[in-house]
């Protein structure tokens, strides 16, 4: 194994317009610090705790929220219906368990990953609560304090609490601290109006691509004298054999590299103009793909603070100079 990939990062960053305060963590397969992050919030808990994953997979972190309902902390998980049936053993120690069973878009999954403490931090980011989400997998997640951040994801799980999931939910996305939701909000509308200002460079880092209405987006930048980097997955992306990825159709216009990593590259994050004081990442669990935009409960938030910018164009330079060349 190389040495770069057990590398820990974890940065306390203070944001300049959006976030009072934001803790970024990255991970390279030495993901100890990590998990430690998000069991310590858990551990703070004294009233409540929500979750919001595809899939919770970790023996260590459910018997911390077991151990939590046993102090008389409410604990209540969303799941996806897929993985549900895994977990409603749950029930037994008093942790609610809801899934999109109730919903008729029978295609959508409850994709978004987040937790909620007591209404004073919210965890986000791309990994699900799963062990090889935070042992093998590359991922991110932050850590938000900021009062309107928190309570943007809380009125999202709001509509999970009243069994409102996919394209039956209220749309809670706040354009002030520029966090979305989809399916109810157009998210790649979003994003083809902020890479219509990229001046000099997008970087792309994704597990998933389908997406043609942003890849036409880049393929206009492309020609326009913009830089276009793409990491992709390259099990979901090249295994696949191109059927649904864009990957094949992109050669001609971007830079394209596959990930160097044993397990998944699962980050979703795209980064415009990371050398400009102007830059940008957009961030969550949204990937590049119809399904993320039509039909799954997601989230992406828009960061223009640069440390955070910073911190993203420092990551996906490691991985890009590590990874595969197509």
């Amino acid at each position: 194994m190389r040495l770069w990939l057990l590398t820990i990062f974890c940065v306390t960053i203070l944001s300049e317009s959006i976030f009072s305060f934001t803790r970024v963590l990255f991970n390279f397969n030495d993901f100890q610090y990590f998990k430690e992050e998000l069991c310590n919030l858990i551990l703070q808990a004294d009233n409540y705790i929500k979750i919001v994953t595809f899939n919770l997979d970790f023996e260590e972190i459910e018997d911390l929220l077991i151990g939590k309902s046993f102090e008389g902390v409410t604990i209540s998980l969303v799941i996806d219906d897929s993985n549900s049936f895994k977990k409603m053993h749950l029930k037994n120690y008093g942790i609610s368990v809801l899934d999109d069973s109730t919903s008729k878009e029978f295609k959508g999954l409850v994709h978004s990953k987040f937790v909620i403490i007591d209404g004073k931090y919210v965890w986000f980011g791309s990994a699900n609560i799963t062990e090889s989400s935070f042992f093998k997998d590359h991922n991110y997640a932050f850590i938000s304090d900021d009062k309107k951040v928190v309570k943007t994801f809380e009125e999202e799980f709001r509509n999970f609490l009243n069994l409102k999931f996919h394209n039956s939910k209220k749309d809670f996305s706040d354009r002030e601290s520029k966090v979305f939701f989809s399916p109810v909000h157009n998210i790649s509308n979003e994003i083809v109006k902020v890479l219509s200002k990229a001046k000099e460079e997008v970087w792309v880092c994704m597990y998933a691509f389908t997406d043609f209405e942003i890849f036409n987006q880049l393929k206009i930048l492309s020609a326009n004298g913009v830089r276009i980097r793409l990491i992709l997955d390259e099990t979901w992306n090249l295994y696949n054999g191109f059927r649904y990825s864009v990957l094949e159709d992109g050669l001609d216009f971007f830079e394209m590299r596959l990930d160097p990593f044993g397990g998944l590259l699962h980050d979703k994050f795209i980064l415009i103009d990371p050398g400009r004081k102007n830059g940008l990442v957009c961030a969550g669990s949204y990937n590049l793909t119809l399904s993320a935009d039509n039909s799954n409960d997601e989230f992406f938030v828009f960061f223009d603070s640069q440390n955070i910018v910073e911190k993203f164009r420092e990551e996906f330079e490691k991985i890009w100079n590590n990874s595969k060349k197509f």
